[in-house]
């Protein structure tokens, strides 16, 4: 689950594991692939996975990832207060997390690990 940064809108992401050539080596990745929006509080709830998985390694941004679906920003960080995924502007350094409203400057770009559900 995410927010937008502009409008707080609630959004989910794909994120698949797949194999890449990185330094001409077969390296494990999870690869963002798609964002969709989730409208209301009822949807957020019926987002919710059934099964959880807990994802850990390299997160990379596909370049078909079509970006948030309210405001089209391709890039995903992590606030450093409350650990929630929130869009923001390339090279962006003070941004307001629309999850619990902190001003950072400066938010973790790199994920290294998350929670997520699997598909139904």
């Amino acid at each position: 689950m995410c927010k937008c940064q502009t409008t707080k809108g609630t959004f989910g992401i794909r994120i698949e594991q797949m194999t890449k050539k990185i330094d001409n080596r077969d390296v494990s990745v999870w690869e963002t692939t798609w964002a969709y929006k989730i409208k209301n509080e009822m949807d957020t709830k019926n987002a919710e996975p059934s099964f959880n998985q807990d994802m850990e390694g390299n997160f990379l941004i596909s370049d078909s990832y079509p970006g948030c679906p309210y405001c089209g920003k391709k890039k995903l960080v992590v606030c450093g207060e409350c650990n929630h995924i929130f869009c923001a502007d390339e090279g962006q350094s003070t941004m307001t997390c629309p999850w619990d409203n902190k001003v950072l400057n400066g938010a973790r770009s790199v994920i290294n690990s998350l929670r997520g559900g699997k598909d139904r």
